[in-house]
């Protein structure tokens, strides 16, 4: 059985239980597969506009250093996983797991399809608890939402600061 990293202590390492659920023994693991990431999608091919306005926007250096910045943000415990999507459904980057994603979005269209895009900041909760973050932002043209998503541990007034303080930082690169 796999136990990740900060569920007991600082490393991940695998148990091995019998069949009475009793522990025989333990593995520290050599290395652990990082976490999947998703870049660019271009699925409104029809929208020439917004997918040149990606074009342009994921072909810039900038671009490489907010990833790197989101990659740096992530932390296992406090923040599961970022993400940067286009209003219209595009994901640019993505260290969310699938499902998660895929129910993020969703709310997304929604709000796309409604035409409620005054709202500038959403804050939603999970079924397991875990709280997402996110942001309207533009960047270099293009309309992008910024998503974070945080531990069950974390409440909606530290997401939101955390949220912020990664919005300045995108903020001063651009």
């Amino acid at each position: 059985m796999g136990i990740p990293v900060g569920l007991i202590c600082d490393h991940s390492f695998q148990a091995y239980v019998d069949k009475h659920s009793k522990v025989r023994g333990y593995q520290v693991v050599d290395f652990t597969i990082p976490k999947t990431e998703y870049f660019q999608s271009e699925m409104l091919k029809d929208e020439q506009k917004e997918v040149n306005n990606q074009n342009s926007l994921t072909k810039l250096p900038i671009f490489q250093d907010i990833i790197d910045l989101l990659r740096n943000c992530v932390d296992d415990r406090e923040i599961l996983g970022s993400a940067v999507f286009t209003t219209k459904g595009n994901v640019l980057y993505s260290s969310i797991p699938d499902n998660t994603l895929i129910d993020t979005m969703s709310e997304f269209e929604i709000r796309s399809k409604e035409k409620l895009h005054s709202i500038t900041k959403m804050f939603l909760e999970l079924k397991n608890h875990q709280k997402v973050c996110s942001e309207y932002l533009e960047i270099h043209d293009l309309e992008v939402i910024l998503v974070l998503i945080f531990s069950e541990m974390v409440n909606f007034a530290i997401g939101n600061m955390y949220l912020r303080d990664v919005v300045k930082k995108i903020e001063k690169l651009t």
